[in-house]
């Protein structure tokens, strides 16, 4: 579970990045919309951390880091075909990737 939440948090980290971004690049942009922009990434940055630093110390890095990659892999494909409407080229290689990774990660 705790390399589970790190990966996803991982990837919800990345989108709130992307939130500054935008708000960067908004032609209407204010100060205060910039300002709220940084708030995601506030507080989502060092729940990330702790997250990292706690499982870290609990589980085998061997185990943990592998497991944490792949969930974070897992959740940057759904946020981009979630959020963003990206589709695979190829889908029947794209799911045999995705398998490949579950099955990877399940046999350790």
């Amino acid at each position: 579970a705790q390399a589970v939440l790190g990966g996803g948090l991982g990837s919800t980290t990345v989108v709130a990045s992307k939130v500054i971004g935008a708000a960067l690049a908004a032609s209407d942009a204010t100060w205060l919309s910039v300002l709220l922009s940084v708030v995601p990434i506030a507080t989502l940055a060092p729940l990330h951390m702790y997250v990292l630093n706690r499982g870290f110390g609990r589980y085998p890095l061997v185990f943990l880091s592998p497991v944490m990659g792949a969930a974070g892999l897992l959740s940057n494909i759904a946020t981009g075909c979630f959020l963003y409407s990206e589709v695979p080229s190829s889908p029947v290689w794209f799911a045999a990737g995705v398998c490949l990774i579950c099955f990877g990660v399940l046999s350790m």
